[in-house]
This record gives C-alpha cells, sequence and structure tokens, in this order.
C-alpha cells in the first residue's frame, strides 16, 4: 500500500502549523490523532482490497478510514513525500459538510479498531479529539474563505 502528500490548491498552513500536507501517523497503526492518509492520493493492490473485504457501506463518510485501518492488517503503508492529488476545500463536499458526521463516524471506526478490552476507556480521548478536529476543521474553513 502507498500514498503520498495531498495539496490544497491555496496555499497556507493548517490549524497545526505545518504545510498542508497529509501524512499517516505511525502511532498506533495510524488510527489515532491526524488519520489523513488522503484517500485521492492513495494506491494498493487489487488482492489486499479483496482480502479486506473491500470498503463498508455503513459508513458515510469515513470508510476510507475503514479501509485503511483493515489494509494496516494485511500489510504496510508506504509514503512518499510527492504530491499525488490535490484536494478542494468546500462546503459542498462530504468531509467539510458533514464534518461532524465524519468526525464522528471515524471516531466509531476508531474505537472499535482498537482491542477489546482498551475500548471501555477510549471515550477518554476520543472526546477530546473529536472536538480538536473540529475546531481544527472550522479554524481551514474560516481561512479558506477569507483567501
Amino acid at each position: 500500500m502507498f500514498y503520498g502528500a495531498t495539496e490544497d490548491p491555496v496555499p497556507t498552513e493548517s490549524a497545526w502549523g505545518d504545510p498542508y500536507y497529509n501524512k499517516m501517523l505511525d502511532t498506533c497503526g495510524g488510527h489515532s490523532g491526524r488519520q489523513l492518509i488522503p484517500q485521492p492520493g492513495s494506491l494498493f493492490r487489487r488482492d489486499a482490497y479483496e482480502q479486506t473485504g473491500g470498503l463498508d457501506f455503513r459508513y458515510k463518510w469515513a470508510f476510507d478510514l475503514d479501509l485503511f485501518i483493515r489494509l494496516s492488517r494485511v500489510g504496510k503503508f508506504k509514503n512518499t513525500p510527492r504530491v499525488l492529488a490535490k484536494f478542494r476545500w468546500h462546503d459542498g463536499s462530504l468531509s467539510v459538510g458533514g464534518r461532524e458526521g465524519s468526525v464522528n463516524e471515524a471516531s466509531v471506526i476508531r474505537i472499535a479498531a482498537l482491542p477489546g478490552w482498551i475500548r471501555p476507556i477510549a471515550a477518554l480521548w476520543e472526546a477530546p479529539i473529536r472536538r480538536i478536529i473540529l475546531m481544527a476543521g472550522k479554524r481551514l474553513t474560516i481561512r479558506y474563505k477569507s483567501s
């Protein structure tokens, strides 16, 4: 599995202060924090996709996060810093317009991917993570509307 950066067409810094290129966190297998393996800039083998069972259509927004977590159980992700896709930030996109639903759905997926013994206490970090992601998304929306 291979993924590259996704660049916004408007040069900016992200809410985290770095150039807004998506990078997967290696901690927790990419299951926490900035869940930003950019879907448009990712490639994986068909046999790996089929081994995971493919997309889970129960999810409306975070189906890609679910797929990436399951793909991480099949093989390793490799990253290139090269930009492989561009993303246009606008209110009509599922990620931006449905931000709260997307953030909540991603939380459900992250919790489900945890070992069973730790799931009962996942709310300790998931609630703050959801708030931070929502605040960062609002900051980006404000920044894009003003540029």
